[in-house]
């Protein structure tokens, strides 16, 4: 009974963060054109960190590579729609697709490095599908960009207000929180946090390492790309150099690490912080200093880190299974 209780307690939590965030999110879109284009971004980018999380909170895999996920989403989409006109809300799910296929991909070789090994591998993603995709302009129209049409037609995800891009962005990021938050619980719980905090321990217990990694690597990138699909439809502009970024790998870190490590509400706290903060300073002040935005935002988040979050590294409290040796003990049943 006990347990019933705190499973509905957290889920209830879980509801309540999510709600706050699409309640400012629809007053935003209400009151200014600016002001929605905000909502729009933090609540994309809550999935973003949300999706890294799946992978750098719960499993300890830290991935430098989100962007390849984010890039390929966002062409997949953008390219079935303009070049064979098939609607983005069908491209999502394609975009889904081909985030998961790059994700299992990229993750069969790679993760059976660890620690900054890993890290390294992944940073090499983005990099390479960014000169492939320069590399073939015939497709992908290289270094120009795709361009998607405005049509302003619910079926083509082309809205001419800022409201229903926050609705699509928020279901999005509602199934986000709720695949979080269920590999947070129960027997996923403990087969991940044991995967994270001693990989050859949990092998030793019989937890199939590998499958568990691959599996988490797959939806991460299958979320990331649905972000990148949504995100080509509202800016209505790609490049290489802009989807494949590494500053969107950045970011999706960055959440995670605001909102905490291993957090389920972590998203919505780190979005909303970082897109917020960044997008006021640079447009009510630095909108003639370029670059600079980023520099004072990446120190405010510095000193965060080093004063705030203290020796666990979140704000937010982190994922936690309690005192080690019940840890062990739950980690042998789980096994």
């Amino acid at each position: 009974m006990a347990l019933t209780e705190l499973v509905r307690s957290r889920t209830s939590r879980e509801a309540g963060w999510f709600l706050l965030a699409l309640a400012v999110s629809i007053v935003a879109a209400l009151l200014s054109p600016a002001w929605g284009h905000i909502a729009v971004l933090a609540l994309l980018w809550a999935t973003l960190g949300t999706a890294w999380n799946l992978m750098g909170g719960l499993t300890g895999l830290l991935s430098l590579g989100q962007a390849a996920f984010f890039g390929v989403g966002a062409y997949t989409s953008a390219l079935l729609f303009v070049k064979l006109g098939i609607t983005p809300w069908i491209g999502i799910f394609a975009a889904a697709a081909m985030g998961a296929v790059l994700a299992l991909v990229i993750g069969w070789p790679t993760l059976r490095l660890s620690g900054p090994y890993f890290a390294l591998a992944t940073v090499a993603a983005p990099v390479i599908l960014s000169a492939i995709a320069v590399a073939n302009p015939d497709l992908t129209r290289g270094t120009l960009g795709v361009i998607i049409p405005f049509r302003p037609d619910p079926g083509t995800m082309v809205f001419t207000g800022q409201l229903p891009y926050v609705l699509v962005a928020a279901a999005l990021l509602a199934a986000a929180m709720a695949i979080m938050s269920a590999a947070s619980r129960g027997r996923w719980r403990i087969r991940l946090t044991a995967l994270r905090d001693d990989e050859n321990a949990a092998r030793s217990l019989g937890i199939r390492t590998a499958r568990v990694k691959i599996g988490v690597t797959v939806v991460s990138g299958a979320l990331t790309g649905m972000v990148g699909a949504v995100y080509a439809q509202y800016i209505a502009f790609i490049t290489p150099t802009s989807v494949f970024s590494l500053d969107i790998s950045i970011d999706a870190i960055l959440v995670a690490v605001i909102g905490g490590i291993g957090g389920v509400r972590a998203g919505v706290v780190g979005g909303f912080v970082l897109v917020g903060l960044r997008q006021l300073v640079f447009q009510q002040f630095l909108g003639d200093y370029p670059g600079l935005d980023t520099l004072i935002i990446g120190s405010v988040l510095l000193v965060l880190v080093l004063v705030l979050y203290g020796r666990n590294g979140s704000l937010l409290r982190p994922l936690r299974l309690g005192r080690p040796g019940r840890r062990r003990r739950e980690t042998e049943e789980a096994a």
